[in-house]
């Protein structure tokens, strides 16, 4: 007899018939999103002004005159589109908020499809739309709407207020987005529990979901250093030229391993994975860490050294370097900006010692710091009804779903919320694709050729709709 194969994991989603592919919602959703990655909203500059605008035609076009929507523009251009749908006992019940940004990063490299065409495209096993911002996350404000005019048109209306915010200026830290909402609209942006990106993806351990519940610090910046400069046909001495000695402090940063921290939070994480109570020990002793993470990697094929380690210990990336203007000219000149992102409890001194430690006290002496960024890591507790009304929608789902409890490497608007001592949560399901590997999936953010499949961005309207049922 032939042995069974094992459903996908597409095939145990118990999705709700009317978000099946083909459906007049799940049409409705392939349109907006389509419509949303083909407005181009690259930030720098953002100008999320004209989809805001449009997002806000769409809305007044559903037709619930009680709907209201407000576009506020931190600066000419950078725009947020706050979507109120009122409840009809707001007193009595929790407002919640469904959050996503409009802004999407730079479309460097070169594309399979173009990156704001939005093409839908057939693959092996599903149907994908591509463009940047299709899954970071344009996505999630379109399922957000799309679910909440569902709710609206079968005659649902809240108890408790919804706010759909569709914001700016994410991608370059939210500070011209929901930070200035947060310091200048507090009242509208205001609710109880606020669901946004961060969370909801399946990682390689039987049926485990990560729900983003904290995300780290995050301090950019930029270090500047200065060296001999002149013609290049009489170079000075290497060591005394500023790329040189930036070459000198960037292959330092390349050697430097960061202390391993094993905190709460990232023991919080591995007690929730679904792995034998061995496996959790190893995982939580620092002498074993990383040779582990390299076994483990190699049998999963995956890179788990690259999830992991970030969840012990604070990271730091070159993300640009920079010297000189011309071919023929020595610059006395050299810079390099470090996306550097801190566990709990650290701070800009904290930074700044690792930096020293890191490249040495004689190479960073000599260089000028300018910090573009001091964002702590901020956390949400799970011993909540928010968080239980997450796990008990996410099961109807996916039955046999167990919730992963996550410090996030990455940084979200969620930390705004979590400042002001609002619960703020990361999540939106995705299952992996049939017709991607888990590197590719990991790296479709702020990659080339992002996509999202159409079973995730259905998957994403049927959980939202099934919470913004229950406020």
């Amino acid at each position: 007899m032939a042995k069974k194969t094992a459903p996908s994991q597409r095939e145990r989603l118990h999705l709700l018939d009317q978000f099946k592919p083909g459906t007049p919602a799940a049409n409705i959703a392939v349109n907006l999103l389509r419509m949303m990655i083909q407005v181009d909203t690259t930030n720098p500059p953002g100008n999320e002004i004209v989809l805001a605008r449009k997002l806000a035609v769409w809305v007044k076009d559903q037709g619930y005159d009680f709907v209201t929507t407000k576009i506020f523009e931190s600066e000419p251009g950078r725009a947020s589109l706050i979507v109120d749908i009122p409840g009809t006992e707001p007193a009595g019940h929790p407002s919640w908020g469904f959050m996503s940004h409009l802004d999407v990063v730079p479309a460097e490299g070169t594309w399979t499809h173009p990156p704001f065409a939005a093409d839908v495209v057939k693959d092996e096993h599903d149907t994908f739309i591509w463009g940047r911002g299709a899954m970071d996350i344009k996505y999630m404000g379109a399922v957000h709407l799309v679910a909440a005019f569902t709710l609206l048109k079968e005659g649902f209306r809240p108890k408790g207020n919804i706010k759909i915010l569709l914001c700016a200026d994410e991608e370059q830290g939210g500070h011209k987005g929901v930070e200035w909402l947060a310091n200048n609209q507090f009242e509208d942006i205001k609710v109880d529990c606020c669901l946004n990106e961060g969370g909801g993806f399946k990682l390689p351990f039987k049926d485990d979901i990560v729900i983003q519940t904290g995300e780290k610090g995050i301090f950019w910046t930029k270090f500047k250093v200065h060296g001999k400069g002149g013609h290049g046909s009489m170079p000075p001495p290497y060591d005394t030229t500023a790329v040189y000695k930036m070459v000198a402090a960037l292959n330092r940063l390349k050697k430097y391993n960061a202390k391993l921290i094993i905190n709460p939070e990232y023991k919080a994480t591995i007690n929730a994975l679904s792995i034998s109570p061995f496996l959790k020990g190893l995982f939580k002793r620092k002498m074993l860490l990383r040779g582990l993470l390299k076994l483990a990697g190699k049998i999963e094929h995956v890179n788990l050294s690259q999830i992991v380690l970030p969840l012990v210990s604070d990271s730091i990336a070159v993300t640009n370097f920079h010297s000189g203007m011309k071919e023929n000219s020595i610059s006395p000149d050299a810079e390099i900006i470090l996306d550097i992102r801190t566990l709990p409890g650290h701070d800009r001194e904290t930074v700044n010692a690792m930096i020293r430690q890191a490249i040495g006290a004689k190479l960073f002496d000599q260089m000028e710091l300018v910090a573009s960024d001091n964002q702590k890591c901020t956390t949400t507790t799970i011993d909540n009804d928010y968080y239980h009304i997450i796990e008990k929608i996410t099961r109807e789902i996916y039955p046999a779903v167990n919730l992963v409890p996550f410090l996030s490497q990455g940084s979200t608007d969620c930390k705004y919320y979590r400042e002001r001592g609002m619960f703020a949560y990361g999540f939106c399901p995705a299952i992996k694709d049939d017709d991607l590997t888990y590197d590719q999936l990991l790296g479709l953010a702020h990659n080339v050729d992002e996509r999202i499949s159409i079973t995730n961005l259905l998957l994403g309207v049927d959980f939202n709709y099934r919470v913004m049922k229950q406020v």
